[in-house]
């Protein structure tokens, strides 16, 4: 059994575990990152890396990050919605509510939409 790659002493799983517990959003893209170090196929470390990207107004390289996660992972929902509004934020709506378009279509629950489909 091959040993598992480490960076640090700590393999991409007690990486991606720090990053999920990690307040600190500069934290959180650093953690990630050195699980992509490990492991540049792991699309859920590239969403939460965006998601950090994105708590930290970095828009374009959480969209970066956002098109890594769906590049491996086409049907993330939730990185199409996030990266939508990373999108809006930059005023390139067309390109936003296609990715929003695209989050619903893979059943996306948007709150805003569900109240007001109520209506």
């Amino acid at each position: 059994m091959p040993e598992e790659k480490k960076i640090e002493e700590k393999t991409a799983e007690e990486w991606f575990d720090l990053g999920i517990n990690a307040e600190d959003p500069e934290k959180k893209v650093e953690y990630f990152t050195k699980v992509l170090e490990i492991d540049s196929k792991d699309a859920e470390a590239w969403h939460n890396r965006a998601s950090a990207l994105l708590i930290l107004e970095r828009y374009q390289d959480a969209i970066a990050c956002y098109d890594k996660a769906l590049e491996i992972d086409p049907k993330n929902a939730e990185a199409w919605h996030y990266k939508g509004l990373a999108l809006d934020i930059l005023s390139q709506c067309a390109k936003a509510t296609t990715c929003f378009e695209k989050a619903w279509e893979l059943g996306y629950k948007d709150r805003f939409k569900e109240k007001n489909e109520g209506k």
